[in-house]
């Protein structure tokens, strides 16, 4: 299910739309506008939520930086979350693609540390052995030794979580079967009408948050249960024959 079929399907169950031409082509016209936003504003801050609960992951993935000589700074795939390991390196690849036993690794103090044990970290050239995140928010990070001729054009993998926030009509939903997202959406038409309600509305019928109301929490335990990879037994103890 894609983002568009996602907000579609919550203006549908929120009864926003109803006739068979009245679903939405895109999301740059004007019909039903305030509530479409608000629908994806749903979806996305539902995506983050489940992301947060744990009931998805973020997805894995791994992308490549090539180096070039007198250049420290490097920007990470725009999707980037996070890396995979607790101490991940940075893995050479040979000219066919395939991972090298070099690896350059994390400097395990940050740049903070690096600054502090080497002043000149970001003047000093050679083979770069270290890499750094930069303090920024952008999604970049520093290698130490600033790579040198050596160095220039090798090509370095890394893994990372990628995000699944959607915003383009085309993205998918972060789930595999259509009954999953499907049910996923019915926590998403809990949020928005939690959205499109009035402050006191809000209080009167979620005095405690959509977060603790129980038709939300409902739909999350059910989305739970089409996840589990392993189904919990319907009966337990022995079974005789």
């Amino acid at each position: 299910m894609d983002f568009l079929a996602g907000v579609n399907r919550v203006l549908r169950e929120a009864n926003i739309i109803r006739g068979d031409d009245d679903a939405l082509t895109g999301f740059t016209g004007t019909a039903h506008s305030a509530s479409q936003q608000l629908a994806q504003i749903a979806i996305q801050a539902e995506v983050s939520n489940v992301i947060a609960l744990g009931i998805i992951p973020f997805e894995r993935d791994a992308k490549t930086i090539t180096l070039i000589s007198g250049t420290s700074t490097y920007t990470l795939d725009t999707s980037f979350v996070n890396f995979l390991d607790s101490s991940p390196d940075l893995i050479k690849e040979d000219g066919s693609g395939n991972a090298t036993d070099t690896r350059i690794f994390k400097w395990s103090g940050g740049e903070d540390d690096l600054r502090l044990q080497v002043p000149k970290y970001r003047e000093e050239s050679g083979p770069a052995t270290h890499w750094y995140f930069n303090g920024s928010a952008s999604k970049t990070i520093g290698l130490y030794k600033v790579p040198d001729a050596s160095d220039n054009g090798a090509v370095y993998r890394y893994y990372f979580q990628k995000s699944v926030r959607v915003s383009l009509t085309s993205d998918t939903i972060p789930f595999v079967s259509e009954q999953e997202a499907e049910q996923f959406i019915v926590a998403c038409t809990h949020r928005f009408k939690y959205l499109r309600s009035t402050r006191i509305e809000q209080k009167q019928l979620w005095p405690n948050g959509i977060e603790a109301d129980r038709d939300h929490e409902g739909a999350l335990a059910t989305l739970q249960g089409l996840l589990r990879t392993t189904k919990p037994a319907r009966a337990y103890g022995r079974k005789y024959f």
